[in-house]
């Protein structure tokens, strides 16, 4: 969905998944190991992953540093994927033009957190996944998740992440 809204905007669309597979409005798709040569070339990087040990603290120093300096970090997945620290870093240093963060790593963001006090950054309140579509999206995948697992099926959920 956000592809298609980025597409709207005229931008080109790159997507990276574990599974290299063709998505409607996504220009290029490519595995996490080929993010890299990317970098360099975004305007900006939006972040929806779950939090699982591969997307643990991804964008990190290395990744931060390999991005244009107009350049913005959207995160909207879980603040566990930002090396926090980094980001600061990069931010206070203008190494990336700035960042909108929607998750962190510690929630609700304690009131002495060194992002309320940057000026190049958004911070919203874990609220990007919700539309007027939230409950009508959610609830059948919960309703059949139950279902399972009354059942006993435990690994069979839908979109059950492992950490």
């Amino acid at each position: 969905a956000i592809a298609a809204k980025c597409k709207v905007f005229g931008m080109t669309v790159y997507g990276i998944d574990l599974v290299k597979r063709e998505v409607e409005a996504v220009d290029r798709m490519l595995e996490p190991e080929e993010m890299h040569t990317i970098l360099g070339d975004l305007d900006f990087l939006i972040v929806v992953v779950p939090n699982t040990l591969q997307t643990y603290r991804m964008i990190d120093t290395t990744v931060l540093s390999a991005m244009k300096r107009t350049a913005f970090l959207i995160n909207l997945g879980r603040g566990e994927v930002i090396d926090e620290d980094a980001l600061i870093d990069s931010l206070k240093k203008e190494r990336i033009a700035g960042a909108a963060l929607d998750t962190f790593r510690k929630e609700p963001l304690p009131p002495d957190h060194p992002f309320w006090e940057m000026h190049n950054i958004i911070i919203t309140p874990h609220i990007g996944g919700f539309s007027d579509l939230y409950v009508e999206q959610v609830l059948p995948i919960f309703k059949e998740n139950l279902r399972r697992f009354l059942l006993g099926e435990r690994r069979n959920l839908i979109n059950l992440f492992e950490r």
